[in-house]
Order: C-alpha cells, then structure tokens, then sequence
C-alpha cells in the first residue's frame, strides 16, 4: 500500500527535533541569537577600548575608563568561550534524542516496507543514504539554520558598522559578494548529485573491505590466495569515488576563491580610503581599527561562512527529498504486529498463478497450479531458477502482485493480515538468520508469545543433537552467539542450521516450510534431521525445498517444478514408477554415493 504523501522541507529540519527536545532546542536558539550579536558589539567595544587607551596616554581621561573598556573586552571573550562549552554539551542532548526516536522511527520503516524493496539495488543505495546516522543529519542541518539566521544578524550589524561612517563601501562589499552565493548554490547542488554516484562506489568498496578483512571470508581468502584481486578491485572503486569528489570541489574552490580575492582588494582599497580621514582627524583610531576589524570580517563571512552555510542548506535540501521518497515507499501497515493466535488451516490453492518480479518482464512462474492440505507433508523440487523459492515468497505474503489466484481456506490471502500469515506460516530458509544474541534467544524467537517452558526447548535440543552443544557453552543455552561480543562463542554451520530449525519447530503455525536449510550438512545428517522433523510434525503440515532427493521419500506429495510449472506431481515410489523428470533426477543423485 502507498502511504499518505507528505513532503518534506528544510523547515522540518526545525519542526522534528524541536518536536522531541522542545526546551533544548529553545536554549541552543537563543544563544545562537546572542553569539550573533556578540561580534557587532566587540567591534564596538574594541574600538571604544583603543580610544580609552590612546586618550589616557595623552593625558584625557582616567587609568578606570580603561579598565572599564577592557572588563568589557575580557567579559565578551569569556561569554563566547564558556558558551560554547555548555551549547557543545546542549547539542549532544539534542543528538541524542534524535538517537532515540528518529532512527528508531527510520528502522521501524524500513522493517514496514514491502518486501519488493528489499530487492531493489536503487532502493538499497537510497537507505543507504537516507538512513546513515539520520540523526546527524537533522543536527547539523538545524545547526545550518539557526547558524545561517545568526549570521544574516552578524552581517548586518558589521554592514551597519560600516555604513555609519564610508556608505559605498558596505555597498560595494554587497555586490561582490552577490556571485559567490550563486557559486555556492550551483557547486553544493552538484556535489549532492555527484554524492548519489559515490555513495555506490563506496557501498562496493565497504562490501569488498569486509571480504579483505571480515572473518566471515578468512578462510577461503587464506585457501585461494585472492587478496591481491580483491584489493585491485576496491582499489578501482574507491579511486572513481575520491576523484568523483575531488574534481568536483576543485571546481568549486577555484571559482569562490576567485570572488573571495576580488572581495579582498575591495576591502582592501576601502581601509586604504579610510587612511586620510584618520590622519586629518575625521574619524578616530579607534573607529578606523574597528572598520578595518569590520571589512576583513565581512570578507570572511562572505568568503567562506557563508557560502559554507549555502553549501551545507542546498545539501541538506537535497537530503530532504531523498528522505521524503524514502517515507513515501510503500509498505505494509501490520507487519510488525505480533503473530495472533495458532491459525486453523485447512487447504492452500494456487490457481493459475504467473508471476514475475518487479521491474523484470521474465515470469518466474507461468499458470502454477498446486494444492496444500492440512496434515500433509509436501516436497518441492526441480532445478534452479525453476520456481521452488518464488512460491514459498508468494504463499507467504512477500509478493501480491501475481496474476491469477492464491486462496487460504478458500479466502483469497490477499485479504488477509501479516498477523494473520505470520501465525500460518513458520519457514526456514537457505541463508538463515544467525542472531548475535542468546542460544535460548535463537531458538525462543520462533514463538514469542510462550514463554520457555511451554517450547519444549530441551526437547528439541535432544532431538536435533544439540543438547551436547548447550551443555559445553559456557552459561548452557544463557551463552551469547556468534563474536559481536568479547563474551560471545561462535558454533559450526551445521550447530547453527539445527538452531534455525528448532526455531521453526517450537512455531504453534500450521505450515512449516524449510527451504534447504541443511545445505551445509552432509547427506546422512540431512536426511536424519529431515526424518526427526517429519517425525515430531507428523500431524502438521509441512514443505521441503532440497536439491538432494533423499529427504523427498518422507514427502506424501512430490511436485516436480520446471520453467515455472508443476510438471509432475505425486508419491516418491509413484514418480519413480512413471521414469520421468523426477526418476532421472533421483536416479543421477543416487549415482552420486555408489
């Protein structure tokens, strides 16, 4: 489903954090406001200072008029650094509570979105980009805007400054300054564009780092000797991406320290100017030291403050509407509900069923016709490519946009909730999910809603052969997984299949599908776990996805799938016996072991 279209603005740069740190934000506000006036008033206090100064030399006023002058000198440079101590510290508060909430709600989304996403490369680069520690972004962007409203203040008070005592040259200053801000426009919208194409280039070069340096890849990396090919190949990508960025700032650079040289001269030949009303005594030394102070400072905003600001404003407008596409994908509205209660399948049909995956014109499946009933156990098999997967994403819900019907009770699952689907099904696939967290946890999350004593854990543990693994963990099935943590302890492959499969036995729903889980195992490991699987879910529906047809024979039904058809269907003696598709296969398997 498509979600209400909102579009978003710099504005909720504002609206968002000062949604969730309301009196934060109004404290770090004001002083923005402050610091802004701050450097009018130094401008103004230094001048007075050097007048004080020069008149008690020459004999015109007292020694407290100077110090006077310069307690208010030293209070201003005390104020400008203990604020920014205490605003540094306001400002983390406020990162962190966007920590808490807005990243919270950008993963909440992405597990909302439709599954089509998921598989999308263009979408992966958009959360790539869009979902890279948000709450920095919104930070440094508000800090963009409030800073870009204190220095508008700042500007105009050294503008005022200057256009009390030589009018034209604030005007000057102004007009040469104007291209600078198109510059700036122009060179930060190109650098976001040219982000979106680096961003790629760093996403591969991050994947083949992990693959030179993640533990995951040591063992075949240490076997085939491939680090020198690896390394040339990040190497290339990491390369396109800084020449990308550098070619592209260089231009920039080039063109706005063009104006900010030009600017200079200005200010340049405006203190020039200003010389002879101070040798005639039109204005005094210390107005002329404040305006020189002045220009200089006008020429470094509009330099470099300044057109940082446009430059970090026209990214972050850019990151707002990738944003505002990222929010705007479609998604499901209860997919994060817990499962409901244990459902009462009866029968599953596929109806005509063709389908084709998003943004591809290939139909995976083509008028698939099945039927799924209730206490039954089902195998599918076939070559790669051939369906098996596709059915499995479709009867559960991941996909809807299928042609033809697919009908759970005789209800089209179209109308069904993912609450309701997510307490049919139970499926353990191929690339199962290794969780960084508990043995007890791995196993438990496969029915959330009952507490350990009603999972039977032990017993699955005993019947999958992992109870000798929870005894030897230090802290039994207490012990964290894996190696995110110094406390964690990594297990075998083939441990952490039979984990995935506890998982899915001490599931309530009705439907268990496993989907080659045990490709890792050897064949007599297999096809013992498929036999303890079908035993303890005699009286439940279940499906096996394999390759090797060992496991099929537990199978009541068979369907044999090719090109996206069921083309054979039946009992493993009945197929054999017709010396088709199936017989060959079984037959090719079977020479494999003599």
């Amino acid at each position: 489903m498509k979600n209400a279209i909102k579009k978003y603005t710099l504005l909720d740069y504002i609206r968002i954090p000062f949604k969730h740190a309301p009196l934060l934000c109004c404290v770090c506000f004001i002083q923005v406001i402050i610091t802004a006036i701050i450097p009018t008033l130094q401008i103004l206090v230094n001048a007075n200072f050097i007048n004080k100064t020069i008149l008690y030399f020459n004999g015109r006023v007292e020694i407290s008029a100077v110090r006077l002058q310069f307690a208010f000198v030293v209070l201003l440079i005390a104020y400008q650094w203990l604020s920014g101590i205490f605003i540094s510290k306001q400002w983390l508060r406020i990162e962190l509570r966007l920590l808490q909430t807005l990243r919270v709600r950008l993963l909440e989304k992405q597990a909302r979105l439709e599954y089509k996403h998921m598989e999308n490369p263009k979408i992966h680069d958009l959360i790539s980009r869009v979902c890279g520690e948000p709450e920095k972004r919104f930070l440094q962007s508000l800090q963009l805007l409030m800073n870009s409203f204190s220095l508008i203040i700042r500007i105009i008070g050294v503008i005022a400054i200057i256009l009390t005592h030589v009018w034209w040259a604030a005007i000057v200053i102004l007009v040469f300054s104007l291209p600078m801000f198109y510059i700036a426009f122009k060179g930060s919208k190109n650098s976001y564009e040219v982000g979106k194409e680096v961003s790629q280039n760093k996403r591969r070069h991050e994947y083949l780092s992990q693959l030179l340096t993640g533990r995951d890849a040591a063992d075949e990396r240490s076997l085939f000797k491939y680090t020198d090919f690896v390394t040339e190949k990040w190497d290339k990508h990491y390369e396109t991406a800084r020449q990308l960025e550098f070619k592209t700032k260089k231009k920039w650079f080039i063109k706005l320290e063009s104006s900010s040289v030009a600017t200079a001269f200005v200010s340049i030949a405006i203190i020039a100017v200003l010389l002879n009303p101070v040798i005639v005594g039109e204005i005094s030394f210390g107005i002329f030291a404040s305006l020189i102070q002045a220009c200089f400072s006008i020429v470094q905003i509009m330099s470099w403050d300044m057109n940082g600001y446009v430059d970090g404003l026209v990214i972050a407008n850019e990151y707002i509407k990738e944003y505002t596409k990222f929010m705007q994908l479609s998604e499901e509205n209860d997919v994060l509900t817990v499962p409901s209660s244990p459902f009462d399948f009866k029968l599953l049909e596929l109806d005509n069923v063709s389908f084709k995956y998003p943004g591809t014109d290939t139909y995976i499946l083509k008028n698939l016709s099945l039927k799924i009933e209730n206490g039954k156990q089902y195998a599918f098999v076939g070559k790669n490519g051939a369906g098996k997967t596709t059915v499995v994403k479709l009867i559960t819900g991941l996909y809807s946009s299928y042609e033809g019907s697919i009908r759970i009770n005789g209800k089209d699952i179209r109308d069904f909730s993912h609450k309701e689907l997510k307490s049919m099904y139970s499926a353990i696939f191929q690339d199962y999910a290794r969780y960084g967290i508990t043995m007890r946890e791995n196993i438990r999350i496969g029915n959330i809603n009952y507490e350990d004593d009603q999972l039977h854990i032990n017993e699955r543990l005993e019947l999958l052969g992992l109870d000798d693994l929870a005894e030897k963990l230090p802290g039994g099935l207490d012990c964290v997984l894996g190696r995110m943590t110094e406390e964690g302890q990594d297990i075998s492959g083939g441990q952490w299949q039979r984990i995935a499969i506890a998982r899915s036995m001490v599931s309530v729903s009705p439907v268990k599908i496993l989907d080659e889980p045990t490709a890792a195992l050897d064949p007599v490991a297999e096809s013992d776990i498929y036999q303890k699987f079908s035993h303890i879910m005699s009286n439940q529906t279940t499906i096996f996805i394999s390759h090797r047809l060992g496991s099929t024979k537990l199978a009541d039904i068979i369907y044999v799938f090719d090109d996206g058809k069921v083309i054979e269907q039946g009992t493993h003696q009945y197929l054999m016996d017709q010396k088709a598709t199936y017989y060959e296969m079984y037959e090719n398997q079977v020479g494999w072991y003599r």
